[in-house]
């Protein structure tokens, strides 16, 4: 009998665990991570995680692109610099080689700059 009633202290208390944890997952959830958590997984490795430049036209959002190289990449030296279009959205890929000698690929989203000209 006794042993009946470990049992079920067991199931509720690894029931218990288990609604815990799905709480503490949602709370992970990205509506909830903010702000800063949602740009760390913009780190440029890929499409969905491209960086998103934020210029209104083609000058600064370039500069911007630059900018955003310098700052986490610096010394970085440029190999390549290609434009692609991905889910219908402008991408810049650009080929950079780190002051350590590996090469990267760096995603962009341009989309809202692309296209919207040269300030002079």
């Amino acid at each position: 009998m006794q042993y009946n009633h470990f049992r079920t202290f067991f199931f509720i208390s690894g029931s218990s665990l288990c609604v815990i944890w799905l709480l503490m997952l949602g709370a992970c959830s990205p509506s909830r991570m903010g702000t800063a958590s949602i740009h760390a997984l913009q780190d440029g490795t890929s499409f969905p995680h491209a960086i998103i430049i934020h210029q209104t036209d083609e000058d600064s959002g370039v500069d911007a692109e630059y900018h955003w190289l310098d700052a986490h990449y610096p010394g970085y030296r440029l190999a390549k610099q290609s434009m692609v279009k991905y889910h219908r959205k402008p991408y810049d890929l650009l080929e950079i080689v780190n002051v350590s000698g590996t090469d990267k690929i760096v995603f962009f989203d341009i989309s809202h700059f692309y296209g919207k000209g040269i300030k002079y």
